[in-house]
């Protein structure tokens, strides 16, 4: 158990460290050299943290790391979503930087705005989904 836990830390290590638009096919060529039931743990694994994450997106918690660790896990053993994910990396990055210095630039005032909004649409979503279930299934 711990000696898989170190490769674990160690391939997150390498995963990190390997260069945007390369690192999920680099992940994806060392994980094809594990076995079989590696694969089948792994893949397991990744649908489970995306499932979380997506749950966690309406709810306070880390839901997009999760998302994003699922869809790594995941990738790791499908080569078209290797590719897809480096090619979509560096765009993501290049976006998420211009969204960070906009944000940071905004005033405070405008940032609650921001964020008491996005609360009040995932409230309204929520509310709607809790509504939807209530109405489909318990009556």
């Amino acid at each position: 158990m711990v000696a898989h836990l170190v490769d674990l830390r160690e391939e997150w290590h390498r995963f990190r460290h390997d260069k945007p638009g390369e690192r999920f096919r680099n992940h994806n060529l060392r994980a094809h050299k594990k076995s079989r039931m590696h694969a089948c743990v792994t893949v397991a694994l990744g649908v489970l943290l995306l499932a979380g994450g997506v749950v966690l997106l309406f709810m306070p918690g880390p839901g997009i790391p999760l998302i994003i660790f699922g869809v790594a896990l995941v990738a790791a053993h499908s080569k078209k979503m290797s590719r897809a994910l480096d090619r979509a990396e560096p765009k993501l990055r290049k976006r998420g930087h211009k969204i960070e210095l906009h944000w940071k630039a905004l005033p405070r005032l405008q940032k609650a705005a921001v964020i008491t909004g996005g609360i009040l649409l995932a409230s309204a979503g929520l509310l709607a989904m809790w509504d939807w279930v209530v109405s489909a299934y318990l009556l």
